[in-house]
């Protein structure tokens, strides 16, 4: 494991896989990842300003939801995740939606065709 000290910090580095491998700093906050995830709320809100972290925030569900254990490895969620099962992860990027109708249709459709692919799920033509 890296000291704390020698760690470089992770900026512009949008990618939780990334931050680990590459070993730079990261504030381990695992356990609320985990809590949010197996929690008993139906609904979350989760708010943050710009710059603040929510690209690596859903990065990190991400990962977890995979089940990609191993990039936790020495973190708290290790302490509290018994099962680690890999689950389906529907991720939608909006950025890349654009504003007008068409060009959002047109992101959305090539998103739910790729993942329709990959799950090996029929839509329903309605």
């Amino acid at each position: 494991m890296v000291e704390t000290n020698d760690r470089k910090l992770p900026v512009g580095i949008q990618s939780f896989e990334k931050i680990r491998k590459q070993g730079c700093l990261y504030v381990d906050k695992t356990d609320i990842i985990w809590q949010l995830a197996n929690g008993i709320r139906k609904y979350n809100y989760l708010s943050r300003p710009r710059r603040f972290g929510k690209s690596v925030l859903v990065d990190t569900l991400e990962s977890y939801f995979l089940g990609k254990k191993e990039l936790f490895a020495g973190l708290k969620i290790m302490q509290l995740e018994t099962e680690w099962v890999k689950r389906p992860v529907i991720r939608l990027d909006m950025s890349r939606a654009g504003a007008e109708p068409e060009t959002l249709r047109s992101y959305l459709d090539n998103a739910f065709r790729q993942y329709e692919k990959e799950y090996s799920l029929t839509p329903n033509p309605t």
